[in-house]
């Protein structure tokens, strides 16, 4: 995190790799079918990640696992204005 937070980009990508299965996972869930067909959790994954890296500043460690809930708060937001998006 500390690495990420200077800006090395090896650094980054490690939280990257580290988090980015659990967070398709836990989207995947929340999807239907229907929303599936139109949204690719990858690509909210990666939308997840890109604002992360720009506004890591933002984030305050509050113990073990609290990067993950930040990364999935994002995630279920960019989520959440998909649905309003694709399905009105």
């Amino acid at each position: 995190l500390k690495g990420a937070r200077e800006g090395r980009q090896q650094d980054f990508t490690l939280l990257f790799e580290r988090y980015r299965d659990r967070l398709v996972t836990v989207l995947r869930r929340k999807m239907d079918d229907r929303l599936r067909r139109r949204i690719d959790p990858e690509d909210i994954v990666q939308e997840t990640f890109s604002d992360a890296f720009a506004d890591l500043s933002a984030f305050a460690y509050r113990g073990e696992g609290s990067l993950y809930r930040w990364l999935l708060t994002i995630a279920l937001r960019k989520l959440a204005d998909g649905k309003r998006f694709h399905l009105g």
